[in-house]
């Protein structure tokens, strides 16, 4: 791969049950290495191995995107945020079905219209606004930009919501850092074991769990990635 590899700082360990996987990459090769150091039971004793991994998978909330949604509120409604957490992450009946495709930005901006004396228009206009300036984990752009640059598979899963697909990936380019984009909210489910093999096969060329890396930064989604074969980085931060 030509140019320096980024490094992921905090997001290089992943420890798993008994298991530490550490990414580096071979510039010689069209694919990256994954080097695994498993500590085997009652001691110090350690074996190496190492898989070759065809493309790479992104999570985008608090790996690529390290703020929360909605952050600029209206200036009429003074409980702007702890009527966005209710509605938009506690609420599970609008939440679910706003991440599955159920619902989208408008009838939130409805929802929460209902509850203030603020038209939906305005509202959903504030909701938009405050995905535009979603900060980023700088090292991890840095390296998907780095895979894309050398022609290295890659693909963004999310579990999101429609102004996702219409505010945050074009206001920050992401179509073209990334060819493959899968958001829960065009396929129904917010099952990520669902999600990821929707990825695989819009891929070039196809891939599969086993030659796979997943970058993210929930355990309980490393678990189930890991669980169905593949390999994983826990991303924590950055430095």
């Amino acid at each position: 791969m030509a140019g320096r590899m980024p490094s992921l700082t905090k997001g290089r360990l992943l420890k798993n049950r008994s298991h530490t996987k550490r990414f580096s990459a071979r510039r010689s090769a069209p694919s990256l290495s994954l080097e695994v150091r498993q500590t085997l039971p009652g001691g110090e004793k350690k074996r190496h191995m190492k898989k070759r991994i065809k493309a790479v998978i992104f999570d985008y909330g608090l790996t690529i995107g390290c703020e929360y949604y909605f952050n600029k509120p209206h200036p009429e409604i003074t409980n702007w945020s702890e009527l966005i957490q209710e509605i938009a992450f506690r609420d599970t009946g609008f939440s679910e079905k706003w991440m599955k495709g159920e619902l989208r930005t408008q009838d939130i901006a409805e929802e929460i219209s209902n509850r203030t004396s603020v038209s939906c228009a305005e509202i959903e206009e504030f909701l938009r606004i405050g995905c535009q300036s979603i900060k980023e984990n700088a090292e991890v752009v840095a390296f998907a930009r780095y895979l894309k640059k050398n022609h290295f598979p890659i693909a963004m899963v999310t579990v999101n919501f429609d102004i996702f697909n219409e505010v945050i990936i074009p206001f920050h380019g992401y179509a073209e850092v990334f060819p493959v984009i899968v958001n829960s909210c065009d396929f129904g489910t917010f099952d990520k074991s669902s999600l990821w093999p929707i990825a695989f096969s819009k891929m070039n060329p196809v891939v599969n769990y086993d030659d796979c890396l997943l970058i993210e930064d929930k355990e309980s989604e490393i678990d189930k990635f890991i669980g169905h074969g593949g390999q994983a980085i826990h991303y924590t931060g950055e430095r």
